[in-house]
């Protein structure tokens, strides 16, 4: 399997980041024969899909540490 060097088109914007969606369905698709034949089942694997200063930024806006009333894996799912 190769190692994939994709982007997603991602913008950011005053009130957050925004996909573009008929642009991410169209790299998806260029990608689709590799994720669905790769071994031993459908994956793929993309190196820097965000644009570093947009992960970065996402970095920088995520919690330091969650609540500890945070259960997620716990809400019956």
């Amino acid at each position: 399997m190769a190692i994939q060097q994709a982007q997603l088109p991602v913008a950011c914007g005053p009130d957050g980041l925004f996909l573009d969606e008929s642009e991410a369905a169209a790299l998806g698709s260029l990608l689709h024969d590799e994720y669905t034949s790769a071994s031993p089942y459908p994956h793929i694997v993309i190196d820097d899909f965000l644009p570093i200063e947009r992960a970065e930024k996402l970095l920088a806006n995520f919690p330091a540490e969650t609540l500890s009333t945070d259960r997620v894996f716990n809400m019956n799912y």
